[in-house]
Order: C-alpha cells, then structure tokens, then sequence
C-alpha cells in the first residue's frame, strides 16, 4: 500500500482506517512481516497502535506539540492505555515477526493491576 502525505489536521480517517500516511512530524505505517498491524507516530514516538482488533495508546506526553498531534490522530474513544516502553516492546516483537494476537494479549495482561 502506497504512503500518502496528508495534512495532520486530516489525518485521522487514514489513522481510522490503518492507511500509511506522511504527514507533518506524524506518520502512519504497517507493520509486521504481514503488515496486519498498524502504528501512528508523533515525531519517532508510536502515539497509536492497532494490534488483534484493538487500540493501544501510549501514555507518554511528549510536549505540546506531540499533545496535538494526539487529538489530531485520535482513532478512537476506547483505547488501552500502556506505558512508552511497553508500547515500543510491542512495535519491536511486531517488527520481529511475532503474532499480533499474542502482542496484544501481553500487552493487555501486563497492563492490569494485580489484585
């Protein structure tokens, strides 16, 4: 699939739709050796990622412009909100050939809050 440029302010519909886009600092691409996943990146930081049907979304604020970067490629409401270093882990198992599905459902049970 082809990269676009599309300007920030509309870049969300590529986001919704797991299209790779450049834009202005942000960028989307697939990933994985079946490109079945998808991130969106503020600068070189991954800000969202589509992994097994679900959104992660990275807790770090990188400063003001990486904030608005956020609200501009927001795919969604419902995201799972993990940590800078977990969601890297889970670009580089992606990168590295591991299966989406269990990507997701480390990143899922590592994330919980143990009782």
């Amino acid at each position: 699939m082809k990269t676009v440029y599309v300007g920030n302010w509309n870049a969300r519909p590529c986001v919704i739709q797991r299209q790779p886009f450049g834009g202005t600092n942000t960028k989307g691409r697939l990933l994985g050796p079946y490109r079945d996943s998808y991130a969106a990146y503020s600068y070189s930081a991954p800000i969202f990622l589509w992994v097994a049907g679900w959104w992660f979304e990275n807790e770090e604020q990188y400063g003001t412009i990486s904030i608005r970067h956020r609200q501009l490629l927001a795919p969604t409401d419902t995201t799972i909100v993990i940590s800078a270093k977990a969601i890297h882990k889970m670009v580089d198992d992606l990168e590295n050939g591991e299966p989406p599905n269990l990507v997701a459902m480390n990143a899922i049970t590592s994330s919980l809050p143990i009782a």
